[in-house]
């Protein structure tokens, strides 16, 4: 144990000026007393097994005194404990650094750090200690490292999963650019190494070999009249194409027509639906026809609600439809079917306001105005109700 300089210098001080003192003024105090006294001090540091300080203490009264018998007694017994407690240090020692090798052969690194730092706290320049605890740094660096590197791993595994994936769609591109991410991580993974060489050495025969697959397919597309399929595969075509474009010219140069193939397929596609166009006008002029001439038969029968119903739906299919040639027919037809209802309703609400049946008489009038917006005598009537 180490007494700290301050507190040292601090006693050797008080006996030094204590001694000049009583030489100066020996009547004042006796020396024994006051040797007493920083005896009593230095017993204290004793009993408290603070050995290394009670042994300057001892000291520097007997430098002064060197007769000072308890002085010289307990002298004697604090060095005899400093050499029992160097041995009991050493036992100490001993045991945690046999504590610290087990612990480091099952690697439990955080319990033989803790019995290394035990003994330097005993023996702060141990050696062993010292190496011990350079020793678990450095495997703890590996332990992290291997982890590092089985993160990788996982890392890299999934990535070359996507890369294949990529790369048997024919998505060279994408392929190319995950092998590289892969090598980045792992510049020695040989795999992507071999796939990069395979890049670089066919990439032509590969981008070749794909824009005619695509180029096949939308042949076969544009010769079953599938044109709006074929459309899709001519373009993916074309782009591929021009991608590789140095490929493509190299190996199949006619794989450039595409773009005529797809502008052909678009003029295919507009005849085709300006021929079901013509084919459906037909169709709605004929529906249209037959329902005037039922609308007429109905009128003339004086079904003239029928008639009303089944001209109102021929006038919306020739409203919307652009059928101009029975619009005139059925508006004029519609109107005078319209007419005959709305006075129809007309008399049955007048007949109700009579008899003081304002509600029914109410629901007649705007029957009336649906069958004919325009007729006064039904708003007039309707504003009297209201």
């Amino acid at each position: 144990m180490l007494i700290p300089k301050r507190k040292k210098h601090c006693f050797l001080f008080l006996i030094y000026f204590t001694y000049f003192f009583l030489f100066l003024c020996p009547k004042v105090i006796s020396v024994e007393s006051l040797l007493d006294k920083y005896f009593r001090i230095a017993l204290d540091s004793y009993e408290r097994k603070d050995y290394d300080t009670a042994e300057k203490q001892f000291n520097a009264i007997l430098s002064i005194n060197p007769e000072h018998a308890p002085s010289k007694e307990y002298l004697d017994k604090t060095t005899q404990a400093l050499k029992l407690n160097i041995k009991d240090n050493l036992r100490k020692i001993e045991t945690f650094l046999n504590k610290a090798e087990k612990a480091l052969i099952k690697q439990k690194y955080s319990k033989a750090e803790k019995y290394f730092s035990k003994v330097l706290s005993i023996d702060p320049g141990n050696e062993t200690a010292r190496n011990g605890l350079k020793n678990i740094e450095i495997s703890l660096i590996e332990i992290r490292k291997q982890k590092r590197k089985e993160q990788d791993w996982n890392k890299i595994e999934k990535l070359w999963r996507n890369a294949l994936e990529y790369y048997e769609k024919g998505d060279y591109d994408n392929a190319k650019i995950i092998f590289k991410k892969i090598l980045s991580i792992d510049p020695e993974h040989q795999a992507s190494k071999e796939y990069m060489s395979k890049f670089d050495n066919s990439l032509k025969t590969i981008a070749a070999a794909h824009v005619n697959e695509l180029y096949t397919h939308a042949l076969e597309l544009y010769i079953e009249g599938n044109y709006a399929e074929a459309i899709k595969y001519f373009e993916t075509t074309t782009i591929a194409a021009l991608k590789y474009f140095e490929a493509v010219v190299w190996t199949q140069p006619q794989r450039l027509d595409t773009i005529e193939f797809v502008q052909d397929c678009r003029q295919k596609l507009k005849e085709q639906e300006e021929r079901i166009e013509t084919m459906e006008l037909a169709k709605i002029k004929q529906r249209v026809s037959e329902i005037y001439v039922r609308g007429q038969k109905y009128y003339d029968r004086g079904y003239f609600k029928a008639a009303f119903k089944e001209l109102k739906q021929g006038k919306d299919i020739s409203d919307k439809f652009k059928v101009g040639e029975y619009s005139k027919k059925i508006n004029a037809l519609l109107k005078l079917a319209g007419q005959e209802l709305s006075q129809e309703n007309y008399e049955l609400g007048m007949t109700a306001f009579t008899k003081g049946n304002l509600e029914d008489a109410k629901k007649y009038f705007k029957k009336s105005l649906y069958y004919q917006p325009d007729k006064k005598e039904s708003q007039r009537a309707l504003e009297r109700i209201e």
